[in-house]
């Protein structure tokens, strides 16, 4: 059997020393992750026509870590390696190299800075989320400075500005800046029911080669197409956290100023965004049960609206669908549609015994007219014995094509 990929994946170092002094404890840590991929050229299933395939048969990812502790501060570097890469684009190259992140933080009694490459969000990231996710090549911190500080022994507020990274390039030029009040709360003096509201403001100013692109593209549409594209958009976020006993309910809703977008043919268009997510918990002794719901309508918020894909997104929306682990049941997934969906899903795990677990899964995606764009019903059933486990289960998927693959006429795929 040919492999037309191999991918190799080490972790090849992680590490932690503690140095102490006389009064003085400083500690320093680091990780190094490489992966390697080789390429086999196969014309059969249309491995060819990419550089990786056709002449470079090598590719690798590397990333090296460090990070310092002492008097208070908190340090970190991480240096990136990219050499004939398919991870940003599949059927393309990427080769560079340099500090992907540094950053530097300190607390000074109330007070907090925070200055760097910014890992954040506010809220489920409805409006706002600076994450990494290496797999899928996405690495969107915010470059600039954080200030916190806390206002009650519960409560916090925190501000930030700045330009997000792209890539090893250097940063966007739109300029992002925003902020957050959070807090804890309990009834009374009871521990059964407990609050976690908070409140955030995110804004983005268009840079000016954004925005003569923009204009340029929006001067070729037709007089009724056409539109003043807007320099300054806002998104605002309410979210609350409420425990009760073994309930726990999120809930979240957002709201986005007018702002240009695109829809699935390409186009320009202008609109305000809504989004309300809830979800409701419950959990005991081997038995876990989630509800999931969410309405979306226009609510793509990116430092450019040019970017597509993963590329220049500012918030992130929470999936509602499951992480499907097997090669074969994650063929069909429901990309989140930014222009509008409602979805719901619920999970339920049991497990009677510590050797044996069940879980049971449905999700139901449908555009803002009701068509359905994703539905899955799962199953999972798993068994350990001392010398053997078995896992085993059934999967159902509808998935919308036409929607998620861009295949006009099409009908929906049905895949157990």
């Amino acid at each position: 059997m040919k492999f037309k990929q191999l991918v190799l994946t080490l972790l090849l170092l992680n590490f932690s020393i503690l140095l102490m002094a006389q009064d003085d404890v400083s500690y320093l840590s680091g990780s190094l992750e490489a992966r390697g991929n080789f390429f086999q050229r196969d014309s059969a299933i249309g491995a060819t026509n990419t550089p990786g395939y056709d002449r470079q048969l090598f590719g690798t990812e590397s990333w090296l870590t460090l990070q310092y502790n002492r008097w208070g501060f908190d340090i970190g570097v991480r240096f990136d390696l990219f050499a004939n890469s398919n991870l940003l684009v599949p059927t393309g190259s990427y080769s560079a190299q340099g500090i992907g992140r540094w950053y530097a933080k300190k607390k000074i009694g109330k007070l907090g800075i925070y200055g760097g490459y910014i890992y954040d969000q506010i809220g489920s990231g409805i409006i706002f989320r600076a994450y990494e996710a290496r797999s899928l090549s996405i690495d969107n911190a915010l470059f600039g400075l954080q200030l916190s500080y806390d206002v009650a022994p519960d409560w916090s507020v925190r501000a930030f500005t700045g330009r997000q990274k792209q890539q090893l390039d250097s940063p966007y030029e739109s300029v992002i800046r925003g902020g957050a009040l959070e807090g804890f709360f309990q009834l009374g003096d009871s521990t059964l029911f407990s609050f976690s509201p908070g409140m955030g403001v995110i804004a983005r100013t268009l840079d000016d080669n954004s925005m003569s692109s923009l204009v340029a593209a929006v001067n070729t549409y037709p007089k009724e197409d056409a539109f003043v594209p807007t320099w300054n958009a806002y998104a605002f976020s309410l979210y609350n956290t409420l425990q009760a006993g073994n309930f726990t309910w999120y809930v979240e809703g957002a709201y986005k100023t007018q702002d240009v977008l695109k829809d699935l043919l390409g186009e320009f268009y202008k609109s305000d965004g809504t989004v309300i997510y809830s979800s409701l918990g419950y959990a005991q002794k081997g038995l876990g049960i989630t509800l999931e719901g969410k309405r979306t309508e226009n609510f793509e918020f990116r430092t450019r609206p040019q970017e597509t894909l993963n590329m220049g997104l500012i918030n992130f929306l929470p999936p509602m669908t499951r992480i499907n682990t097997y090669r074969l049941t994650a063929r069909y997934n429901a990309a989140t549609q930014f222009i509008g969906e409602q979805a719901f899903q619920v999970d339920i795990r049991y497990s009677p015994k510590r050797k044996i677990s069940y879980n049971v899964n449905f999700s139901n995606i449908t555009d803002l007219d009701g068509g359905l764009l994703y539905r899955e019903a799962f199953t999972e059933f798993y068994l350990k014995e001392k010398k053997w486990k078995l896992t085993t289960g059934l999967q159902f998927q509808q998935y919308n094509q036409e929607v998620f693959e861009f295949k006009p006429g099409v009908p929906i795929v049905e895949a157990i």
